[in-house]
């Protein structure tokens, strides 16, 4: 079950992941709520169904993003929804500030973020992850929380219900678009995917303008 959270209605990134799911022969549903759903409903919906794995996003940076996920994880304890005591998989995937503001309160490590602005981050992870070091019922909440730099064993191992991988650290990726490509098909064999800038055009001008500047 999956559904965007708040006023976000960026709902396509965690319906794909949904269908993905579904799509492994693993014997999962796809069950999508659709983009800007209120948290109640999503925690209802839960209820009703009691589904295996539930997947929320939130695609608009990290504003509020710390409000939307305490709420969830506060109703979700309320009615006897937490992980640890109704066995349902939790996963948040966001863009990066807001992946890690969920982090943060949830116990996980930070991951570094070299290309968000100063001015689009709200938060001082270090403070608001002490802040909820000691809330149990927010520490180790999600079992996935996944950003732009996810990786297909990360997604994999998230499906067949498998810890994460050790990493020995950080993988070094490389500015250089060509070596960057390398890297993703030497590390999981698969091709690079690019994203557009701003709203989606019919050639790839506009983005390589925007990378100029």
């Amino acid at each position: 079950m999956v559904g965007a959270i708040g006023k976000c209605v960026h709902n396509l990134g965690v319906e794909t992941f949904a269908d993905w799911m579904e799509d492994q022969g693993l014997g999962y549903v796809s069950v999508k709520l659709g983009p800007a759903v209120p948290i109640r409903e999503v925690i209802n919906k839960i209820r009703e169904a009691r589904p295996e794995v539930v997947g929320i996003s939130m695609r608009l940076g990290d504003l509020h993003v710390d409000r939307l996920i305490g709420e969830f994880i506060e109703l979700a304890t309320r009615y006897g929804l937490h992980p640890r005591e109704s066995g349902i998989r939790y996963a948040f995937g966001g863009l990066r500030p807001a992946a890690n503001v969920v982090r943060a309160m949830t116990g996980l490590p930070l991951e570094p973020d070299r290309f968000t602005r100063e001015e689009e981050q709200h938060y001082d992870l270090e403070a608001l992850a002490e802040t909820y070091r000691d809330r149990t019922s927010f520490q180790g909440f999600f079992e996935l929380v996944a950003d732009d730099f996810i990786t297909m064993e990360e997604l994999e191992r998230f499906a067949h219900g498998l810890p994460p991988a050790h990493q020995e650290g950080p993988t070094a990726w490389s500015d250089s678009l060509i070596e960057r490509i390398r890297q993703v098909r030497e590390r999981e064999n698969r091709p690079a995917i690019r994203a557009h800038i701003g709203i989606a055009a019919e050639t790839i001008e506009p983005t390589v303008e925007a990378v100029q500047k």
